[in-house]
């Protein structure tokens, strides 16, 4: 909203654990329906990943985890709804 964006294709999301609740707004996710690329972390130590794909799960989004060599966690490839 604040910068008036009138389309959004991608998000690399890496914040350091806030992906556990950044990807809440309804609004945002069901408007522009970006391809997204997360990279989770371990907060109070839980993984969030589940945290991640309940979420956009909710706006009909599919997730499918990566491996990374040599690195323990997963990225999560995230697809909207007919991708």
């Amino acid at each position: 909203n604040k910068f008036k964006l009138q389309r959004v294709d991608f998000i690399k999301c890496d914040v350091e654990g806030a992906e556990k609740v950044i990807f809440t707004d309804q609004e945002f996710f069901k408007k522009f329906l970006p391809r997204i690329i997360i990279e989770p972390h371990i907060i109070d130590g839980l993984e969030t990943t589940k945290k991640c794909i309940f979420d956009l799960e909710t706006y009909g989004y599919s997730c499918k985890k990566i491996i990374q060599e040599g690195v323990s966690l997963p990225l999560l490839e995230c697809l909207p709804p007919n991708q």
